[in-house]
């Protein structure tokens, strides 16, 4: 403490700390106190580039902005998180493989996030969804990016039309998406991004914060709005059973085209866990205004529990009103389920994956090098 107070003259004690409030009051009452603010992400990603230069490290600007924006304000963060794309890609600096690193996904993908919300897409969405869950994402950055485009959005709404500041990408969606939508947006997305921690998983509140995007737009359908009182439902044709053989064996030969509306109703009432699987399981034999009638294939049966079927039958009602009834009968449903359908999917890209690889040339040359064998049971399809 007497050193603190009186210094050698040759010696200056600088003290950093993000965190002031641990420091011993003994020690800060004896200490001038400078609070240092955030770098902007602009101050970070220009001195990343004066250091790229210097040490003559090849670069993107798409990898700049990127890792200032990760720092979120701190530049010893953004040198560490330089540091690992650096080494992440062999010396060079790009967004590939910055995004990887980062757990974030290309402009692409979020462009066209974006475009399906706008066109009002929701299984186009939703797809797109699925095979950006492939690549294990960071979903908080996902959601961060697509905040930051809706705010360029709104910025560039009340702008002059002609301004130089708005940017191509952002430009392209000022004539399809209105300010009221944008905002809207953005709300839900902030709102999301608040649950994300509190939601089943963080894919889940992904695609939870989207469906809300695209189910509450002003002026549009509401995706889950119940059947006006005094009105008639849309009602979705039965599907036809297959003819069941004397003695009651289904006949032979399973009619794959299902009935796909079903499908797309399981996406849009954003299902999970083993609901999902029992709804999976079922095929959509009639819809009425008052009714849902669904067919549950036999080897299922063990998912009609009662908790399942009540979580079913409130997101039924959810979906087309609350004076809807749910109907489940265990049978054959003489049409493929989704859930056998999306097995038989992923099968085939798994047959034509495999394939890929054992036609390709360069892999047979390898394999001829080395007299090296091929691990079909480890290819992945994605």
């Amino acid at each position: 403490m007497k050193t603190l107070e009186e210094p050698p003259p040759h010696v200056k004690f600088l003290l950093a700390t993000t965190e002031p409030k641990k420091l011993p009051v003994t020690i800060l009452s004896r200490c001038l106190q400078f609070n240092l603010k955030h770098l902007t992400a602009e101050q970070i990603a220009g001195q990343i580039r004066t250091i790229l230069e210097q040490e003559q490290v090849p670069a993107d600007d798409a990898s700049i902005r990127l890792i200032a924006s990760a720092a979120n304000g701190s530049m010893r963060d953004a040198l560490s998180l330089l540091d690992q794309a650096i080494a992440y890609n062999n010396g060079r600096l790009e967004e590939a493989p910055t995004r990887e690193m980062l757990g974030t996904i290309d402009s692409a993908a979020i462009s066209g996030l974006l475009e399906d919300l706008v066109a009002g897409d929701a299984a186009a969405m939703l797809e797109r969804i699925a095979n950006i869950s492939a690549f294990n994402p960071d979903y908080d950055a996902i959601l961060a990016e697509l905040l930051s485009r809706l705010h360029d959005l709104a910025v560039a709404q009340v702008l002059p039309a002609d301004t130089d500041v708005i940017d191509e990408t952002t430009r392209a969606f000022l004539s399809k998406v209105s300010r009221e939508d944008v905002q809207l947006y953005y709300q839900i997305g902030l709102h999301g991004r608040r649950d994300l921690a509190i939601a089943p998983d963080p894919k889940i509140g992904f695609e939870m914060t989207l469906i809300r995007m695209h189910a509450f737009r002003p002026g549009s359908p509401d995706l889950a709005s119940p059947v006006p009182v005094g009105k008639p439902a849309a009602v979705i044709p039965a599907v036809k059973q297959k003819p069941v053989a004397p003695g009651g064996q289904q006949t032979a030969g399973v009619n794959t085209e299902a009935n796909p509306d079903w499908q797309k109703i399981i996406d849009e009432m954003a299902l999970a866990g083993l609901v999902r699987e029992l709804a999976g399981h079922c095929v959509l034999k009639e819809h009425t205004p008052t009714k849902v009638t669904l067919a549950l294939t036999p080897a299922q049966e063990h998912l009609l529990k009662t908790t399942q079927k009540d979580r079913l039958q409130d997101a039924i009602r959810t979906r087309f009103g609350k004076g809807v009834q749910l109907v489940i009968m265990v049978e054959e449903p003489g049409v493929e389920t989704p859930a056998v359908r999306k097995s038989r999917e992923e099968k085939e890209r798994q047959a034509e994956a495999v394939k890929s690889f054992v036609e390709d040339t360069d892999v047979n040359a390898m394999l001829a090098m080395f007299d090296a064998t091929l691990d079909k049971n480890s290819i992945r399809f994605r």
